[in-house]
């Protein structure tokens, strides 16, 4: 194999093959997230601030990392306009540094459930909507990786610049009382701007599939996708509006979603 090129169907059949655990993975968290807390209610909750901040540190490293790698195939798809965009993978998937990139996006799912672990530990508080969403990205990325093709590239590019900037506050909080509200409210706003855009991106590439163009995707994905990202949108728009405007500002934070 050129020594540029990342076996992506072989990474794509270990994603298949390993579907099972991932399932498996969720219904554990799911489990953890319901009887843990119920377990530890009257125990001595540890603050685990240095264990915050490199978890968190982690993630954001990760991310710019995983984003850096992603984002000359994300701008060289333009070539073909936003068509080429949601529609041509361009070797989004083959290319050595954007294919290892989009594959440890997608399995980085799992360990991103750490993230409530953490909450639930400290006896913090765990949101619906945190556990939904965590539980659901990491079933959409082991049932979409690869398959879904272009426009992938858009998901991982607008979830890893949030989560840039989510890590980065999750960072300065572990260890500052008090933040800017409005950093709480941008953050959240952006989280949840993501989501409509890929319902209009998803759109879009079915419009292009019905004009007859070359599309890379998989339709019944694609229809999965659209479903997740307006799933996602109507959740997350509910929660901006009740936190930040219905609910008013007092001790805003932003959650780990």
């Amino acid at each position: 194999m050129n020594a540029s090129a990342y076996d992506a169907e072989s990474a794509a059949a270990w994603m298949r093959a390993h579907r099972v655990h991932f399932i498996l993975l969720d219904m554990l968290y799911l489990a953890f997230v319901y009887y843990i807390p119920q377990v530890l209610v009257n125990r001595r909750k540890p603050e685990l601030r240095e264990v915050m901040f490199v978890w968190n540190w982690f993630n954001l490293l990760s991310n710019l990392s995983l984003l850096l790698s992603v984002t000359p195939n994300f701008l060289k798809s333009f070539r073909h306009g936003i068509y080429g965009s949601v529609c041509l993978t361009q070797g989004l998937y083959t290319t050595r540094l954007s294919g290892h990139a989009m594959f440890t996006f997608h399995v980085g799912k799992s360990w991103e459930l750490l993230d409530t672990v953490l909450l639930v530990l400290r006896g913090r508080p765990v949101l619906r909507l945190h556990v939904f969403h965590h539980a659901c990205a990491l079933l959409l990325a082991s049932f979409t990786y690869y398959d879904i093709g272009a426009i992938a590239r858009w998901g991982v590019m607008m979830n890893m610049c949030t989560h840039i900037l989510m890590y980065g506050y999750f960072c300065a909080q572990t260890f500052l009382r008090e933040m800017p509200k409005r950093f709480a409210a941008v953050i959240t706003f952006l989280q949840t701007a993501q989501f409509l855009i890929g319902v209009l991106l998803v759109l879009l590439t079915r419009k292009y599939i019905r004009m007859g163009l070359t599309c890379e995707t998989n339709s019944t994905l694609l229809g999965i996708y659209f479903f997740a990202f307006a799933i996602f949108f109507i959740l997350f728009a509910h929660f901006y509006v009740t936190k930040f405007y219905l609910g008013g500002q007092r001790n805003t934070r932003v959650k780990n979603y």
